[in-house]
């Protein structure tokens, strides 16, 4: 399969307004829970794993909203049948949107911010 399709359904989900506000979104509260772990542990030092649940929390609770909007997104811009219309294979751009995602997904948990500080 062509990349071309895996990466025009990553730029649908990244270039609205509401799905670049929600990933900012999610990567400034993603930060500030880990500020507040370690602001509250700063004298006894946090456990890896709460470190791991406080990055991962906001992460989990808003991407699937973030695939919410681009499919509503799709739906009310009338643009979900274009993919559809200009490839016809239906299996390549099924797997090319769910390859997005699970991308997207990927770059969301290995961001540098949701990277826990081990302890010294």
């Amino acid at each position: 399969m062509p990349l071309t399709l895996p990466r025009v359904e990553l730029r649908k989900q990244v270039d609205t307004r509401a799905g670049r506000g929600l990933l900012i979104a999610i990567g400034m509260l993603t930060a500030l829970a880990l500020g507040l772990l370690m602001w509250v542990a700063r004298n006894d030092g946090a456990p890896l794993s709460a470190a791991l649940a406080v990055t991962t929390t906001p992460q989990g609770l808003l991407l699937p909203v973030l695939g919410i909007i681009t499919a509503c997104n799709e739906w009310s811009q009338r643009t979900a049948l274009i993919p559809f219309t200009q490839e016809p294979r239906r299996l390549r751009v099924v797997l090319a949107k769910l390859l997005s995602v699970a991308a997207l997904g990927t770059i969301a948990v290995l961001s540098p911010g949701s990277w826990p500080s081990w302890p010294s």
